[in-house]
């Protein structure tokens, strides 16, 4: 997970220095969480933390640096900035920290990539904060909760796309993926079109998967998406958004239909995705939506009486979204 604290209060509007609470809040209870530790335990080590941080910041500029959280080390030597600075000057981006502010000036790895430090905290269920000048983050086994710029905490980074959408807008780059690209893309994927039976070289459910996964990838304006990875709560979850501000929007991809391989599904599917959902969500509660995307490539009469779901087995943070996949060619729609 990552959050971003700061204590960094210089010409900052009430707006922002509440923000900043809530964010340092936040954090503690997500670093708590993960070593079955006091909430304020954690926040006495992170306003300590970020005021060196600010320190840093102000008598050194822009530094990229990796905290690798322990929560307790065997170590008496209590961090300060001169320490940072002189691991930095030996070519080290990365030291190990724990809960009372001690160090030791060693990690597993030197440089502090936001990919490397991601990938080695998924692989090695560590959590790492990372600075980059003003910005800072928390990263619990790999995954980016929130990232905030301590000197403007509301700051978005947006990045200008054709199909731009906001992660919170999840229905929307589902829905234009649904009719935008998966229409340019479904001659590739039907078996036989005709009798509406798709691909089975490789995983069916991988192939739509994947393809949803680029679609976000590429119109996200506001966060990040990872595929493939394991949740707060340990689940794989098929696709996670993590925004800037700290949303995190859990989708699982299922279809309907029949492969090549004779592997058939039918409305039960849904319900099986239903229930995964809800053991996402009772699993990891700092999940903001989970979200179940159900591919649907039966005959459309039978897609429309049967994709039924019973409304009481959805979560209350649930939502699930049944799509016809068109068997037409992209240049047929356009006609």
């Amino acid at each position: 997970m990552t959050i971003m604290i700061g204590l960094i209060d210089m010409e900052l509007s009430r707006h922002d220095k509440v923000l900043l609470s809530e964010l340092i809040g936040d954090a503690s209870t997500l670093i708590a969480g993960a070593f079955k530790t006091d909430i304020l335990r954690v926040k006495n080590f992170l306003n300590k933390l970020m005021e060196l941080v600010k320190r840093i910041n102000e008598e050194n500029g822009n530094i990229v640096f990796g905290f690798e959280l322990h929560e307790k080390l065997d170590s008496d030597m209590e961090l300060v900035a001169e320490d940072i600075m002189h691991c930095r000057q030996s070519g080290r981006e990365c030291i190990k920290i724990d809960l009372q502010n001690n160090f030791l000036p060693i990690s597993d790895i030197l440089v502090a990539d936001l990919d490397k430090i991601s990938n080695f905290s998924a692989d090695n269920e560590r959590i790492f904060i990372r600075v980059e000048g003003t910005v800072i983050q928390t990263i619990i086994n790999g995954v980016i909760r929130k990232k905030v710029d301590v000197l403007a905490p509301g700051a978005r980074e947006p990045r200008l796309t054709k199909y731009g959408r906001s992660g919170s807008s999840y229905a929307l780059l589902i829905k234009d993926h649904h009719k935008i690209q998966l229409p340019k893309e479904m001659e590739f994927f039907w078996n036989d079109r005709r009798k509406r039976v798709l691909i089975a070289e490789r995983q069916t459910e991988k192939i739509l998967q994947n393809s949803l996964f680029r679609w976000i990838e590429q119109n996200l304006i506001d966060g990040r998406v990872r595929t493939e990875v394991h949740s707060i709560s340990q689940e794989r979850t098929d696709i996670e958004i993590q925004t800037f501000q700290g949303e995190v929007f859990v989708i699982e991809i299922k279809w309907l239909g029949v492969n090549a391989a004779k592997t058939k599904f039918d409305e039960q599917r849904i319900k099986e995705g239903m229930d995964q959902i809800f053991v996402y969500l009772g699993r990891d509660p700092l999940a903001t939506r989970g979200v179940l995307v159900c591919y649907d490539g039966r005959h459309e009469r039978e897609h429309s009486t049967n994709s039924v779901i019973d409304e009481k087995s959805k979560h209350m943070k649930g939502d699930y979204y049944v799509l016809f996949l068109p068997s037409e060619t992209a240049s047929e729609i356009r006609r």
